[in-house]
């Protein structure tokens, strides 16, 4: 999914807002920090309106999980033909995977504190 703010080629993407949730600002600062000291490019974005993510339900399972929005920009998404650039799936996945290898209990605690 992508919208006209997005650009292939340069990144995956993260957004600050969506209609249906505000991302956990910690968790987000901490992907922006992994992304740069690891020089992946990584795009930002901002959605309002009628559109929804599941991350919103995952950030109000229970007492509320620390959510964010990590895409890769797509052009064409809910066509049979949708494009994407492999330089951005690859930066989504080497970031996820910095992301994840960080994530020990102490930053859990910390970016789950609101």
């Amino acid at each position: 999914r992508s919208s006209d703010l997005e650009r292939l080629g340069n990144g995956p993407s993260i957004f600050l807002f969506d209609s249906s949730m505000i991302p956990n600002r910690k968790l987000t600062e901490f992907f922006l920090r992994v992304a740069k000291e690891k020089q992946i490019p990584l795009q930002t974005e901002v959605l309002s309106g009628g559109y929804g993510e599941d991350g919103s339900e995952i950030q109000r399972y229970g007492s509320g999980r620390p959510s964010i929005l990590l895409t890769v920009p797509t052009r064409y998404t809910h066509a049979h033909t949708g494009v994407i650039d492999r330089q951005d799936f690859d930066g989504a996945v080497d970031l996820l995977m910095e992301v994840l290898a960080r994530l020990d209990a102490r930053t859990v605690e910390e970016i789950s504190r609101f």
